[in-house]
Order: structure tokens, then sequence, then C-alpha cells
């Protein structure tokens, strides 16, 4: 990597480990990273399902999920939900990785307009829940949603510390995301997004995942990065003696700034 005075650096478990700690969670604040080296595993083929059912049944889906991904293995699938509740539509096949990548392209296309909040999860409780039945039934479009990720296998095998992404003691990561094509609807597409998350949040963590905050989350650094940030900022002092690299959860920066980092390419 790069880092802002100049120098060209290599950051490892072994070398400039400090560094490398920081860069794991910690945002763009480091410096360029120009290369990376990862240990990689050969993938086909994965088996992927999709059920659709009917709303009555999201509340049993909800506490059945709950329940069931606490001792679920690594490598779970989504057949338990198979017969749970009627199912109305479903699409279960082989396919290719990478198809599955851009499985939803096409309700994505490029230049839609989105808006998301994001949050952790320790405990889907029976007020949380309520709260998705109350909210999501109101979304607006296929291409609106929200995500419930699990994240209480192989994410908690890393202590807190060891990264700084600190929130490794969740459960769930969750992100309510609105996406559409007419300016018309910003309104009342982030008014959406806005209530579903400020009723799910007294029932979830203090803070939130950076890839999840929106452009008014700036400036709520300290408690989106939450425990980390202080270790954090003590090794950026290494690297960043001046504030060179900017971030927007940090500061917001103005149409220029902005216009530039959509714009950015890199080039061989």
């Amino acid at each position: 990597m790069v880092t802002a005075d100049g120098r060209i650096i290599t950051a490892t478990k072994s070398q400039n480990d400090d560094l490398f700690w920081a860069l794991r969670g910690g945002g763009g604040n480091f410096g360029v990273v120009a290369s990376f080296e990862f240990a990689l595993h050969p993938v086909k083929d994965v088996y992927v399902g999709m059920f659709f059912y009917e709303l009555e049944s999201a509340g049993d889906l909800l506490r059945f999920f709950r329940d069931w991904v606490k001792d679920a293995p690594l490598e779970y699938g989504a057949l338990p939900f198979r017969d749970l509740a009627p199912v109305v539509a479903e699409r279960v096949s082989p396919m290719p990785y990478p198809a599955l990548n851009g499985a939803f392209d096409p309700i994505f296309p490029e230049g839609i307009r989105s808006y998301w909040r994001g949050a952790f999860v320790a405990e889907l409780t029976a007020e949380a829940i309520a709260a998705h039945l109350k909210h999501g039934p109101k979304v607006p479009e296929v291409s609106a949603t929200m995500h419930l990720y699990p994240i209480n296998g192989a994410c908690h095998d890393v202590a807190s510390g060891d990264t700084a992404f600190a929130y490794r003691d969740a459960t769930f990561a969750m992100v309510i995301v609105a996406a559409w094509q007419d300016a018309h609807d910003d309104e009342s597409r982030i008014r959406w997004v806005r209530d579903y998350y400020k009723a799910l949040a007294p029932h979830s963590e203090t803070g939130g995942y950076v890839n999840f905050m929106g452009a008014d989350d700036s400036g709520q650094g300290t408690g989106q990065l939450r425990r980390e940030l202080s270790a954090s900022r003590r090794r950026e002092s290494h690297v960043r003696p001046r504030q060179l690299l900017p971030l927007e959860s940090e500061h917001r920066p103005g149409p220029l700034s902005r216009a530039r980092c959509r714009r950015v390419r890199l080039r061989s």
C-alpha cells in the first residue's frame, strides 16, 4: 500500500502488523492499497435456494430463523425452511458462483437511486420481530428490502480486538435498503428506511457497519466504529500525520469531492 506521505509498504501479520490490524475494518483512512494477497478456495457450482412465502408467515419464519441459526452448522443451507410454511414460489438449483453474484442485477441497474441504514443485532427479540412485521410489509417495490445476515459462525472465531471490526459478538448484521428509479420518490423511499431503522434501533447494537452507512451518517464515526475506533486512531497516527485522506464518515465532502469519489478508476 501507499501511505499518505508517499511510502510504499507491505502490511501483514508479521510486518507492519498494527497497520494490518487497522486495514481490516478500519476504513480507507490509512492509505491506498494497491495489491492484495488472498488465500482462496476453488469454487465451481453452489446449490442455491430461494423461497417465497405469504406475508402472514413472516413472523413464524423470523422466529424459526432466530432460534435455529444459534446452533446451525457453518455450511448450513436453507432447506429447513422448505416445509416451515406454505411456499408460494421457489427456485432451487445448482449454479456457478458468479451467476449467484449477478442474480439480482436486473432489479438493480446501473444508476439506480438508493438509500440504506444498517445495524448489528445481538438478539432478535419479540419486540424487534414486531417492528419487522409492522414496517416490512410497507416495502415500496421489489428492489427495496431488509437483509438479515447471520454472522455468528466463523466471524465469532476471531476475537473482537484482533481486527478493527468490533462486532464479532453480534448474531446478525442487518441492512434496510431502498432502491428506486424516479427522483420524485426520494422522500418517500428515504422515509421508509428511516422509519424502519428507527423502530429497530432500540433492539440493535450501538453503531453499525461502515459499508452500510448512508451519506447522513457522516460525523457518527465514533458511534459507528465503537470500541475499536480509539485503537484505530492510534495506528492511524503512524501513517497519516496530517489529514490527507479524509473519510466521508468523519468529514462531509463538498460536491466536487463527492463527484471525484464517484469517478475514481484504477488503471494499470
